[in-house]
């Protein structure tokens, strides 16, 4: 896998996870 591709999947997961750590907040 390239380093680039990595880092795009980092991009995606990121907000993702903040998003459901927010829903659960919530």
């Amino acid at each position: 896998m390239s380093p680039r591709r990595g880092f795009l999947i980092v991009r995606v997961r990121v907000p993702t996870l903040t998003l459901a750590a927010a829903g659960v907040a919530l």
